[in-house]
């Protein structure tokens, strides 16, 4: 595939279902030519203040546009509960969420409360897991390398994460004149 040009502007239509309205999103600066916003958020829940966070990120984006979004963790705390209603606390999230991620990529790690006891069912149904489809993974933007790892999981030495993070952290760093910031992401327990 072609590379797309940094701060270009891109559109799309979600080819699932056909009657999707047009999407558009803002492709990433070069690591060093541009200034850009990074929102890093937690802990959220469908409490109100939760929603008003929601509506700033939407109402502030011709003001102060983010171009990603870092999200460390339980998105809702609704006991696991996937049986889809207007009233699910993660379908209220989702379309929450929507209407800023229709058009600004975010980025999860995965939480305490994301799991609640359903292996983290309704977590992997509505987060889509990069790469590597674990919990653990890393992504370059602009000028970050980002790793994001889980509390959640096996981190000790020789486990499948932490060889991944060992690894990620030696590739990273002898990128660093390329990519110099190296933000990690994750959720404490």
């Amino acid at each position: 595939a072609d590379a797309l040009a940094a701060r270009d502007n891109e559109t799309f239509v979600a080819e699932q279902w056909r009657w999707s309205r047009t999407f558009s999103f803002r492709t990433p600066p070069h690591a060093y030519q541009d200034r850009f916003c990074v929102a890093a958020l937690a802990n959220m829940g469908t409490e109100p203040a939760a929603r008003r966070v929601m509506r700033a990120l939407i109402d502030n984006q011709h003001t102060l546009p983010v171009d990603l979004v870092l999200f460390a963790g339980n998105a809702v705390y609704n006991g696991g509960d996937t049986t889809p209603s207007p009233d699910n606390d993660w379908d209220v999230w989702q379309r929450w969420r929507s209407c800023h991620a229709a058009y600004t990529p975010w980025m999860f790690a995965p939480g305490p409360h994301d799991g609640d006891g359903e292996h983290f069912v309704p977590y992997r149904e509505r987060i889509p897991q990069p790469r590597n489809g674990a919990f653990w993974y890393s992504f370059d933007y602009a000028a970050l390398h980002v790793l994001v790892m889980s509390a959640e999981h096996d981190f000790a030495a020789g486990s499948a994460q932490h060889a991944f993070v060992l690894d990620d952290l030696d590739a990273a760093n002898a990128n660093r004149a390329a990519v110099p910031w190296l933000p990690v992401l994750g959720a404490p327990r």
